[in-house]
């Protein structure tokens, strides 16, 4: 006689997506936003089905004033893999992931920034998992392209969402980027600019 048990074990599990930094629905903490240190969170999942070739990730404001914007793409990643690391998308060398670009133009992960006063922003972490082990898409692609090819191909799909409010006044660090690339941070006040702006989605 097979028990209950045993029979939840032999369930598939679905795909789930969590972060060791903030719960599903809790505030994303200013480390992982443009206000703070500007890094990607750790993320974690479980449930990869059987059958798929490869993953893909996106975060996405729908809240943004001009519809939604895109602040990370990470495709191509191997189906056995069960984790990014915090500020994994700044990790040079053969590990490095495949990036799409962004609605800042950046080809990393740029958190949260929502224009000052416009309220609550939901950051939607989207995983997918796909039948195809690379996606068709050009070097420069965007995060609402590379997602858009993804729903052709998913399997199943995740999401974690977190809020961030738009702050009525910025002062701190304010992230600078040099010829080569690096991300470094500056002391002092933010600079206020239209909501409808390029730097602030």
């Amino acid at each position: 006689m097979v028990s209950a048990v045993t029979l939840l074990w032999e369930m598939e599990m679905p795909l789930t997506l969590i972060s060791p930094a903030f719960p599903a629905g809790g505030k994303i903490p200013e480390r992982y936003t443009r206000d703070g240190q500007n890094v990607s969170p750790p993320l974690k999942w479980s449930g990869v089905p059987d059958g798929a070739k490869s993953l893909v990730l996106v975060v996405q404001d729908p809240d943004a004033p001009s519809g939604t914007f895109g602040h990370w793409a990470v495709f191509n990643i191997p189906p056995d893999a069960s984790e990014l690391a915090e500020a994994q998308d700044g990790k040079p060398g053969p590990s490095a992931l495949r990036q799409g670009t962004n609605d800042f133009g950046n080809a990393y992960y740029d958190g949260p920034q929502p224009p000052v006063g416009h309220g609550v922003h939901h950051y939607h972490f989207r995983l997918a998992a796909l039948d195809v082990p690379s996606l068709s898409v050009p070097g420069q692609a965007g995060v609402q392209s590379v997602w858009k090819e993804a729903q052709k191909h998913a399997l199943e799909q995740a999401e974690l969402v977190g809020p961030t409010h738009g702050n009525a006044g910025r002062v701190g660090r304010r992230p600078f980027y040099s010829a080569a690339g690096a991300r470094g941070f500056r002391a002092g006040p933010w600079i206020t600019v239209p909501s409808a702006a390029k730097i602030e989605p």
